[in-house]
Parts: C-alpha cells; structure tokens; sequence
C-alpha cells in the first residue's frame, strides 16, 4: 500500500470574499480529502480531520465552519490517494462558494503502475532429462497507467537444491527498457531498478539443469509420477501486488513418450474378424500428455483394408479380411512435438477355422488405387464353388456340362448360401459365400464347415468385369481345416475369361481320406478347338496333368446372362 498527497489550491480572484460553504467529493474512497493543507513532502496532516471520497458532504464534516478566502488570497485542500490495488481510478471534486457563479470543479485522475506475468500463476518444465539443461522465458507485462519499475526478481521458497537459476540476458540486452545497468545473474535491485514503460514488455529466462532423477512421489509405487523440484519466485515493483510464479520439473531418465498398443481381440483370429486397435494406454514423460498419434498397418498381401476413421485415430478399427500376419506398429508425439524413441509392433494372425476356406485376390495394374471404393471403381473378379450335382452347357469343351452360374448348386455373389445336403439344420454341410468384392483387389471367400463326404467340390474365377481397367492377376488360395493346402498366385486373365481352377476331394489325405486334396485343372490347349477340329494343332483337352491353367475365354453364359455387369463379348480376347 502506497499514499501520495497533493495540494489542491483554491484562490480567490473576485473582489468580494469568498466562502466555501460544502464539497460534493464524488471519487473512489481510496481518495481522501482534508481542510489543512498537506505537510513537508506533500504528506497529510494525520492529526487532521479527513473525509472519504464517494459521496457529498457539507464541509462541516471536515471544519466546524467553512472556508472564508478573502480577495487575492488563497487557500489549500489536501488530497491524498492511498492506493490498494493497481486500477486506474478517477472523480470530480466540486467546492461550492456562497456565489454558485464561481464554484469550482476539480477533476481527479489517479494512474497507477501494473504487473502482469507471463506465464502465471504457475510454471512447468515437465519432465527434462537428467544432465540437460532447458530454459523457458518469462514475460513482465507494464499494464497500468504509469511506467513499472522492477526492484527485485528472487526465490522466496523452494529451489533448496539450486536446480532452478535466473538469467537476465534478455532483459539488459532490450533497448527499449530501461535495464541496461542490471547485472545478468542478480537481476534488478532497488539500488538498480528496471524501467518498464507503459505497455512494455520484459524478458528473461528461467533455467531448469536437473542434476539427477526425481524419486517416484509413491515410494510403494516405482512407476508412479516422479515427485518435482518446486521453488516460487516473487517479482517486486511499484506496483501495489507482488506477484509470484510457481515453477515445477522433474528429472527423468528419458524425455521420450511410450507407444502403447493393445488390440481387443485374440491374437488368433478368423477371416472378417473386426480388430479394434487402441493406443491410449500411451504415456507421455511427466509433465506432458500425448498429443498425436500415427498407426502403420502391414498386411497380407493383397489386402489394403484402411483403418477407421483413420490413422492419426487413438483407436482405430480394421476389417481382417485377408488370411495372413497383420502387423500394427504406432508412433505418439507429445505436446511438446517429442517423438516416442520406440515403436511398439503387435501382430494379429488371420487363420481360417473352418473345414473348407477359399479365398480369391486379384492385382490390376491397370487401376492405380485398387483399395478405393465404389461403383466400377475397380476390377470386378468372382469366386465360383459349385456342387457336382451342378450341371449346365459345356461352355468350356470339356466333355460334360460346367457347374458355373447353376442354381443352386454354385455358390457365388448371386447365390451365397445354397442348400445342397442335409435337411437337418444342425447339419452344417452347406457352404457360404461370406465376402464379395465389386471394386478390386478382392478378397472374395467361401467357407464350408462340414462337408459331405465323397464329394469333389469345383473351385472357379470368373473375370466379370474389368470396369476398364484391363487385365487382372489373379491368386487362390485353399485352406482345409485352417491349413493352407495350395495356393495358385498371379494368373493372368482377361474380362469374361473363365478359369477351371480345380476340385477339392472331401475326404482326403490330409483328413485320413484315400484321394489327394486337390485335382488341379490343366489342359493341352484350346479344349473347344479340339472339339470341333480334331485335327487343329491348336486344338487340346482339359484335366491334363500338365499344361497350361484351364482357362476358357469369352466365358458368357447365355441362361445367367453373364454380361449383366456391363462387360461385353466384344472385351473378349482371344488366348
């Protein structure tokens, strides 16, 4: 608390006397006012009878009687303002003479100086590694009405191990602040203030060089957050509040933040297995918090699943459709942009569980972005496994009708789930066409949980069409009681071509039965030339032993109306 008197000095310039009979004092109560005139210095006279400010009043509260002046004489009022805080403060003082003509008004303005500090009330260096040394700078702000003068800048609690130091550089080093004289590691004085002016602003800097590694604050619990050094630092003005900062830090062995990753699911899943990835387990150093994440996902190939709603997600999702390893690895930054030093990686394994799983990928290397979706927006490949009751035109020249596009007895996208054998419901012998694909890249799978016995069932891709895009490599795969029994990668077809990949023996050898598990199609050349031209040497047959994949082209049949999805026989390409 500061108090400063002025003199307010009221002369008669009339020729008759003049008496002031009442003041109307309308200002704030930090103003007070007296009839004696102020002391030495411009001090009140304490023994002297005061008024407060807010309000008006007869100037008998102040004087048994009023004031006479007589002509060209003067007379002095005290004016004393003791500030309590630092607002700007303003009123009128009015002294009304036995003449209304020629009383006067006095109006008070009263500015003050004012502190502001930034950062405040609290500063944290969070968690800095043992052995550094960092900095953070200090703002003190000049926000009154006056210039603010800086006599001190000290600890007045904490920092018993002298971990936290002053560095005043940058406030002698502004030419526009009056700190020229101040020494760099003291800082201000009384003796040597810092000028601030109105509105100005100085800096310096506080320096965080732990010496060793703060001890956990549970002792029972070594991974709880480590206990920080501490220590309040005080600043001193002419303003009325001396305003401090608590500064905070730990020293730890490393300033990087952990990478989490947990995946809710088993780490053994089947096909179409919907993974909920989540990394908000992970921790950044004391005094920090995870601010960013980035997920990478490495898939099977022929699978480009995106995660949802997207990488940079804390808990992102994937859709495991692709049999295979997925291997998720996740980065995290802090708030301070600190990358976490390790990346954490955890692997989910796709396997199939059932008796029977096929699955069909495609490559198209016409389509630059064969993971993008929507209508014709790739390469629209179909997967066939057909019943031998399935039986239709011999479109393919091998001798007996082709089971594709039969109903019920093929199951794909138009007939996903036939019923072929037991009527029983608890007899799962049926098989399911659980994933289809219109855009590229696939996958397509079929499953089959109990298959009937004796039975050689047809595996077929079917180019429906390329939307386009040209020719496509495809690769399938067979799994018999989750384990892989061929898989057949990269056969080059054109749109409408129809491929025989080969028939699957239930029982078999690797379930105790006699037959092999696969009967692969091959055939010597082109089956319908040999057919109708025996003589042809283009001619050939199909289910060779060898020979090239069983592929017939311009595979449109007329009952399905295959072209349905846009592809023509015009597309067609000879082989």
């Amino acid at each position: 608390m500061l108090t400063q008197s002025l003199p307010i000095n009221v002369a008669n310039v009339g020729n008759a006397k003049l008496k002031i009979s009442a003041i109307s004092f309308q200002v704030d109560p930090q103003f007070t006012i007296q009839q004696d005139n102020c002391g030495e210095n411009n001090t009140a006279n304490p023994t002297a009878k005061v008024e407060k400010g807010s309000g008006s009043f007869s100037l008998a509260n102040v004087l048994s009687s009023g004031v006479e002046i007589l002509p060209g004489q003067a007379h002095n009022f005290c004016l004393t303002f003791t500030r309590t805080d630092d607002k700007h403060k303003q009123g009128i003082v009015v002294f009304l003479a036995n003449d209304p003509v020629i009383s006067t008004k006095v109006e008070i303005l009263a500015d003050v100086p004012s502190v502001k500090l930034v950062p405040s009330p609290g500063l944290s260096f969070g968690g800095i590694k043992s052995g550094s040394v960092v900095t953070h700078e200090v703002q003190i702000e000049s926000t009154g009405g006056v210039n603010l003068v800086v006599n001190g800048i000290s600890f007045v609690s904490g920092n018993t191990t002298g971990e936290f130091t002053l560095d005043f550089s940058k406030m002698i080093a502004d030419p526009l602040m009056k700190c020229d004289k101040v020494d760099p590691k003291k800082g201000p004085t009384k003796a040597v203030p810092c000028t601030i002016p109105i509105n100005g602003i100085a800096n310096f800097d506080i320096v965080y060089s732990p010496t060793d590694i703060s001890p956990p604050s549970d002792p029972n619990n070594p991974a709880s957050d480590p206990l920080p050094d501490v220590a309040v630092l005080e600043i001193s003005t002419n303003a009325p509040s001396k305003p401090q900062l608590t500064i905070q830090g730990a020293g730890i062995a490393d300033t990087c933040p952990a990478a989490v990753i947990s995946v809710k699911e088993a780490e053994v899943v089947i096909p179409q297995t919907l993974l909920h990835l989540n990394g908000l387990a992970s921790k950044a150093q004391y005094g920090s918090v995870i601010k960013k994440y980035k997920w990478t996902a490495k898939q099977p190939a022929g699978s480009g699943q995106p995660l949802v709603p997207g990488d940079t997600s804390a808990n992102p999702t994937i859709q495991a459709n692709t049999v295979g390893t997925y291997t998720f690895c996740l980065d995290v930054w802090d708030n301070n942009d600190v990358k976490s030093c390790v990346q954490p990686c955890k692997t989910v394994q796709v396997t199939p569980d059932n008796a029977i799983h096929v699955e069909l990928l495609w490559d198209t290397p016409g389509d630059a972005n064969q993971f993008d979706s929507g209508p014709a927006a790739g390469a629209d490949m179909d997967l066939h496994f057909a019943h031998p009751l399935g039986s239709g035109l011999d479109i393919d020249c091998d001798g007996t009708g082709d089971p594709w596009f039969n109903n019920p007895f093929d199951a794909f996208w138009y007939n996903p789930t036939p019923q072929w054998g037991s009527a029983n419901p608890a007899v799962q012998d049926d098989p399911t066409f659980d994933l289809e694909d219109t855009d590229g890249a696939g996958p397509e799978n079929l499953n089959m949980i109990q298959p009937e016995d004796n039975v050689a069932y047809s595996v077929g891709v079917h180019y429906w069409n390329d939307h386009g895009y040209g020719k496509s490599l495809a690769t399938v795969s067979i799994y018999l009681q989750g384990a892989l029994a061929i898989k057949i990668p990269t056969i080059s077809m054109n749109p409408l071509d129809m491929w025989y990949v080969g028939k699957i023996n239930w029982p078999n050898q690797l379930v105790g039965g006699p037959l092999p598990p696969f009967n692969q199609c091959y055939q010597s050349g082109d089956a319908c030339i040999g057919k109708n031209d025996p003589g042809n040497p283009k001619g050939g047959k199909m289910w060779q032993k060898t020979g090239d994949f069983c592929i017939t082209p311009c595979y449109v049949n007329q009952i399905f109306i295959g072209t349905a999805g846009g592809a023509t026989p015009a597309q067609c390409k000879p082989k």
